[in-house]
């Protein structure tokens, strides 16, 4: 059975016998969109993250009430409209609404793909991304989505990696009834937020994880001290591999990579999608670990059988992610200078990543920079001081640059690429 087929008979379920929208069984039809976002690629994740935490958003409150709530999604609305937070970003009302305004997006991007049996993916998504989510966003938030963009797959690899054929009719038809169905509930939404003046017009001008996670100040105090070690295990992890007398371990060097990626949710919305690449880059190393325990094994082995230049093999992947560990390091070198956050991330930026990224993707970042969050706000999001930021983050930034020369060493003689995402 499709995805397409699975969300249809999921729908079926959605209702209740009195004709109220049930919550669980809404999020799960939701939930069931994932996997296609996914499919549209790695610019992606951060709608991915948006959807994702307006899920948790109501099924955390659905589980106050599970009787009322879990039989009427709408009920939550009211009651938040009684108690007067309806109009705060962290809102269940504001969670549905955008829920309702991305599931929109992609039921609207599927349709453009039945209609249209010739139309790229690209050219689809950016013109449904302007006939809707594009009107709530400011010029900020649009430019991240500029550059998500122009990193979808083709239209065939899309549907291939649904496990469908853009060609086979059936698979057409069943998109087409998941999209039939899936449209008239979320038309029912948005009568009903429409009919109680909840369908905010203000445009999105700031992070959209923030705005999806809806924590509450003492919820966003506990996830810093839940997290405020994580600037020296990242250091440790580093330092335990700078050493010049032995071959750096495969797995350990995996392992202390996948430290780094909670940075990329702290320093924003922009960066979600490097966060999702860097990580599914990981992933190739450890899969090769097991097999190739050192990394001047991995490097070897991609110069023997000629794919140490080829995109996604383990060789190269070794290589990108050191310019994401130059880019991390020259962030924390910036802010030891006194730079604001914008022009350490900017300025770090044009020194490693922009150098592999193409035009359209450094514009779009460039433009998401603008909203990055304030020096202090980021410091305060990574549980550290001014004075204990600096102490961690000198360890990291000296063992981080040697290890990068060691590594480095390993491709003397190969012309890597740099160009392009």
């Amino acid at each position: 059975m499709s995805v397409f087929e699975q969300g249809t008979a999921l729908l079926g379920k959605v209702r209740s016998a009195d004709g109220t929208i049930q919550t669980a069984q809404l999020l799960e039809v939701c939930r069931s969109i994932l996997p296609i976002v996914d499919k549209l690629g790695t610019g992606f994740a951060l709608v991915k993250h948006d959807v994702g935490g307006n899920i948790d958003r109501l099924a955390t409150c659905a589980a106050t009430k599970p009787e009322a709530y879990g039989h009427d999604a709408f009920q939550m609305v009211r009651d938040d409209v009684a108690a007067g937070t309806h109009t705060a970003s962290s809102s269940v009302t504001k969670g549905l609404l955008w829920l309702k305004r991305a599931m929109e997006f992609i039921v609207a991007l599927l349709d453009k793909l039945y209609t249209d049996r010739n139309v790229t993916l690209s050219a689809a998504a950016s013109e449904t991304y302007y006939a809707t989510l594009q009107q709530y966003h400011g010029w900020i938030v649009t430019g991240t989505f500029t550059v998500a963009l122009k990193l979808v797959p083709s239209r065939e690899a899309f549907f291939d990696k649904m496990g469908a054929t853009a060609a086979d009719d059936a698979s057409m038809q069943h998109m087409h009834a998941f999209c039939t169905a899936f449209g008239g509930l979320l038309a029912d939404i948005q009568r009903f937020l429409a009919e109680n003046d909840l369908d905010d017009p203000a445009k999105l001008n700031t992070c959209i994880f923030h705005l999806a996670s809806g924590a509450s100040a003492a919820q966003a105090a506990t996830m810093v001290e839940a997290e405020e070690n994580w600037l020296p295990r990242m250091t440790k992890a580093f330092i335990a591999l700078d050493s010049s007398s032995h071959a750096i371990d495969t797995a350990a060097f995996a392992a202390a990579m996948e430290k780094v990626l909670p940075i990329f949710e702290k320093i924003g919305t922009v960066f979600l999608f490097a966060r999702h690449e860097f990580a599914t880059k990981v992933e190739t190393i450890v899969a090769v670990a097991p097999r190739m325990s050192t990394l001047d094994q991995v490097v070897l082995a991609g110069k023997k059988d000629a794919t140490i230049t080829r995109k996604n093999s383990p060789a190269r992947n070794v290589h990108r992610l050191l310019n994401t560990l130059n880019f991390i390091a020259g962030i924390f070198e910036n802010l030891a200078k006194g730079m604001g956050l914008k022009d350490a991330v900017s300025d770090a930026y044009d020194r490693t990543l922009a150098q592999i990224h193409a035009w359209v993707v450094r514009a779009g970042i460039k433009t998401g920079m603008m909203a990055l969050p304030t020096r202090e706000c980021f410091l305060t999001s990574i549980g550290e001081t001014e004075e204990s930021a600096l102490h961690h983050a000198e360890g990291f930034v000296v063992a981080a640059h040697k290890l990068v020369g060691m590594i480095e060493k390993l491709y003397v003689g190969v012309e890597m690429p740099r160009a392009g995402c």
